[in-house]
């Protein structure tokens, strides 16, 4: 007999998509359309976390609120129809379309989401973890992998969940691999973030006197000598060496998640992509990457070299 979540997944399932607040034009949404489904994927994602969550707990009400979440911003999300991909540049004039009107709304939310987390997390570290872990700036850098790692790796559970039911149904369940692929995807985030946000967390906290504060001496020491190393001739100089080198890791982040994604969900389903198919993936997520990851190397090399 059908548990009450496999029912309530059966009725949810038949839910017919509307159209009546379709988009007007389903082939080229403008910035705000593709703003507005970029939220919506990054919550069904969120949702898909909580499924997973509730699989492997056995907690059918998890299950139901995460599946109904997925459902729910998943059909809102197709009204806006397919935003530009790399594919369909052409021209200059498409190249402009596809950064501003289409790839930067797709990477702010992640961005709104994440960068907030990671550095709150190493300010937080930096006061309230145990000084046996080390130095203030070492707390900070353990604070800001932790406030990075953990609703990464969640996200990343839901994405890996998400291509493993879209393989085969949204009755197929595992949780353990859906969270082994998230813990990967988070080391990878957390990985890149570091590297994009070097010189920020030790200025920000500098500037709002965080050592002062908590009477870490050490700390302050700390920035001080990492500014003075970072300090170059030219501040443009190393902002955009910064920038150029964080979007391609980022970037290469981001397609090695997304192939990271694919061979899980093939390995757990039996269910092979179209290779056309994920090589288009690959290259846009890396594109994409590269656009989200730039900003915060310019930023980051910039406070480095002053």
């Amino acid at each position: 007999m059908a548990t009450r979540y496999e029912q309530y997944l059966a009725e949810a399932l038949n839910v017919e998509k509307t159209d009546s607040e379709a988009s007007s034009n389903l082939d080229d949404p403008g910035f705000f359309d593709v703003l507005a489904q970029s939220i919506d994927e990054l919550q069904a994602t969120g949702y898909a976390g909580v499924r997973v969550l509730g699989e492997a707990f056995g907690n059918e009400a998890l299950q139901r609120i995460g599946t109904e979440g997925v459902i729910r911003n998943e059909q809102s999300a197709a009204k806006y129809g397919r935003p530009m991909t790399v594919e369909d540049i052409n021209s200059v004039g498409d190249a402009a379309d596809w950064l501003f009107t289409n790839a930067l709304p797709q990477v702010i939310p992640s961005i709104a989401a994440s960068l907030p987390l990671a550095i709150v997390g190493g300010l937080a570290g930096s006061a309230l973890l145990p000084a046996a872990l080390g130095t203030a700036a070492t707390r900070l850098a353990v604070g800001g992998a932790i406030g990075s790692f953990l609703p990464s790796a969640f996200l990343g559970a839901g994405e890996v969940d998400r291509e493993m039911k879209g393989r085969l149904d949204d009755g197929f369940q595992d949780p353990l691999a859906a969270l082994g692929g998230g813990a990967i995807i988070g080391a990878l985030d957390t990985a890149a973030l570091a590297f994009g946000l070097k010189g920020v967390i030790p200025q920000l906290a500098k500037k709002i006197g965080v050592g002062d504060k908590f009477g870490l001496q050490a700390f302050n020491d700390t920035v001080d000598s990492l500014v003075e190393r970072g300090v170059t001739p030219s501040i443009a100089k190393r902002a955009m060496a910064q920038g150029l080198v964080a979007a391609v890791a980022e970037g290469s982040t981001e397609a090695s998640q997304e192939f990271l994604k694919d061979r899980i969900a093939e390995a757990n389903t039996g269910v092979a992509s179209e290779e056309q198919e994920l090589v288009s993936n690959l290259i846009n997520s890396f594109a994409l990457g590269a656009v989200g990851g730039s900003p915060i190397g310019l930023v980051a090399g910039g406070l480095r070299a002053r």
